[in-house]
């Protein structure tokens, strides 16, 4: 279904739905499965890893909003946990392709959903006790650290071949100096020159198999 000029809603393959951008011709997730890509990536690569519940989360891109909900839900699902998100986009959807993207999810997280996108930028919001949302409508390269310091970061820029300067040293190193020790850093992009990017800058670097289906692998760097 075209729901503007440039963008479609397209559904994957694990029944979710992701955006297709015409004008990058790029999907915002992977035509597999969105949703079982963003569990796997940046759930269960990033947010859950570490010793404590109390996270501070950045994520560059905000684009769908599916990453803030996955998390939102997340924790709801576990009464430890506390969550400042910070979250980057300079190209915000529109509010119509917003609600019209909500409308494919079912009711719980349709509400939750629309709530994270009309939540206004430039400020922290509470969406729930345990959830904060920060959405800074900026250039990612204008990136500053959290406070806290992130504890996981999602790194969900499009792709090298798109949105090369999002992926060059110099802003890599600007996510290392957002991380905490012992922040874990998630992306699903595992080229060898993007790998070797993130290992210059500082961190470990490890290659993890991939979601279910998607690509064969994805990376999960480390600030020792």
């Amino acid at each position: 279904m075209t729901t503007s000029p440039t963008h479609k809603i397209e559904r994957t393959q694990d029944g979710s739905t992701t955006l297709y951008n015409e004008a990058l011709d790029e999907h915002y997730h992977s035509c597999f499965g969105a949703r079982a890509e963003s569990l796997h990536v940046f759930i269960d690569n990033a947010l859950v890893r570490g010793e404590t519940s109390t996270k501070s989360v950045l994520e560059i891109g905000f684009g769908t909003g599916l990453n803030a909900l996955l998390s939102l839900l997340h924790t709801e699902r576990h009464p430890d946990y506390e969550v400042l998100y910070t979250t980057y986009e300079l190209f915000p959807i529109s509010d119509e392709l917003a609600v019209a993207f909500a409308n494919s999810f079912d009711e719980t997280e349709r509400s939750w959903l629309r709530r994270l996108h009309a939540a206004p930028w430039g400020e922290v919001v509470e969406i729930t006790p345990r959830f904060r949302l920060h959405k800074i409508q900026a250039d990612a390269r204008s990136v500053t650290p959290p406070t806290p310091l992130a504890t996981a970061v999602y790194m969900d820029a499009f792709s090298p071949e798109k949105c090369p300067e999002l992926w060059e040293i110099e802003q890599l190193r600007r996510l290392y100096d957002c991380c905490a020790s012992g922040a874990y850093l998630s992306t699903y992009c595992a080229k060898g020159a993007v790998r070797r990017a993130f290992q210059s800058v500082g961190f470990e670097v490890f290659r993890t198999p991939g979601p279910p289906g998607g690509k064969r692998e994805i990376l999960v760097c480390h600030k020792p």
